[in-house]
């Protein structure tokens, strides 16, 4: 009998301290318990923002109904690919994505970002694809719209991107976004749908990626004799040696803008361009490339109409320089159709219309096959 009690009491020794034990060690579960939430609520595939929004609901994941206040904020609980929407309009403030991710304004809602200085909106991370939907980027004093600075892919879809006129100013500014290794995929810039204003390049693409341009309009202001925009698209070449690929389709200049298109090839590789079915009325120059690199530029169903010089092709020192091909454009009221200087070729398959222009300029005929 008294052996039993000893064998009852020591088992209620042991689950004493069985009890004792987790007691000690339940916090420790606590902590690691909320630590693996944490991590969890931070991979949402979709967050939201409104200007009545508080970045501190990112502990509730930046949700429909408790909304953050910025992007910064809401992409911070977002996960790789996943999608930030604007859920009403208003200001936002300038971000920076360092992830893959789609930031949205739907149809209807005016997601502002005004920028003060550096850019409005910075693209920085190996290999990432990034989507920009909607926004509409303004410059009090800041450098650029969108800093595309590291990164897989950019597309920028819809959006309005304006006044940034400053020195260096760019709605879109892209610099030396290079392959990664020997037959590496080039990093690649897609603007849709969009328009810039009254900044000093439109684009500007210094040794970085391949650019398509679709449905796009660059409008500068005209006062005077003096225009607001220096370039619509400049894609310069120092550096690279690999092909380099722009496209731009279905596109409009206006006369604020100097020179429309202009390509300069200063490094060992090539260019290839073509600029198919676009409008670019008035401005200095509608076309320009330029440089000893090698350079194929195709100009098709396009209007050149009320400039300088409509299409100019000029080489520097040694090297291939440009090439440019004319196929079916409309070339009238120029001060000067086209120019072919310092080794630079223009050639014609001789289904141009030229008319009304103090001198349209020689190109070289071809033969359509």
């Amino acid at each position: 009998m008294s052996a039993a009690k000893a064998g009852g009491g020591g088992r209620t020794t042991l689950a004493a301290c069985a009890g004792r034990a987790l007691s000690r060690i339940a916090p420790a579960i606590g902590a690691l318990a909320l630590a693996w939430s944490a991590t969890a609520s931070a991979s949402v595939v979709r967050s939201f923002v409104a200007t009545n929004g508080s970045d501190s609901n990112t502990a509730a994941n930046c949700a429909p109904t408790t909304p953050c206040r910025t992007f910064t904020a809401a992409l911070g609980v977002t996960a790789a690919g996943g999608e930030v929407i604007a859920l009403n309009s208003g200001g936002y403030g300038p971000f920076t994505v360092t992830q893959s991710a789609t930031i949205v304004a739907p149809p209807g809602v005016y997601a502002g970002i005004v920028v003060a200085s550096g850019a409005g909106v910075t693209v920085n991370g190996a290999g990432i694809t990034v989507t920009l939907r909607g926004l509409t980027i303004n410059g009090t004093g800041g450098s650029s719209g969108i800093a595309y600075v590291n990164g897989l892919a950019l597309n920028v879809e819809n959006l309005t991107i304006s006044n940034f006129s400053g020195s260096g100013g760019a709605g879109i500014l892209a610099t030396a976004i290079q392959r990664t290794g020997a037959g590496a995929v080039n990093a690649s810039l897609r603007v849709i749908d969009s328009v810039v204003l009254d900044c000093l390049n439109g684009i500007d693409v210094q040794d970085g990626p391949n650019v398509s341009v679709v449905r796009t309009r660059f409008l500068g202001t005209l006062a005077g004799s003096a225009r607001s925009m220096a370039t619509g698209l400049l894609y310069a070449v120092a550096t690279e040696s690999d092909t380099q690929l722009v496209t731009v389709v279905d596109s409009v200049v206006n006369d604020g803008v100097g020179t429309a298109f202009s390509v300069q090839n200063g490094g060992s590789g090539a260019i290839v361009m073509a600029i198919d079915r676009t409008v670019v009325r008035g401005g200095s120059v509608g076309v320009s490339a330029t440089g000893a690199g090698k350079t194929t530029l195709t100009i098709s169903n396009c209007v050149l109409a009320g400039l300088g010089t409509a299409v100019l092709s000029q080489s520097a020192g040694a090297g291939p320089g440009p090439a440019v091909y004319l196929n079916n454009d409309q070339v009238f009221d120029d001060t000067t159709g086209v120019q072919a200087a310092a080794g630079g070729a223009v050639d014609s398959f001789g289904n141009n219309a030229f008319g009304k222009n103090g001198a349209d300029g020689t190109a070289t005929a071809l033969p359509l096959e």
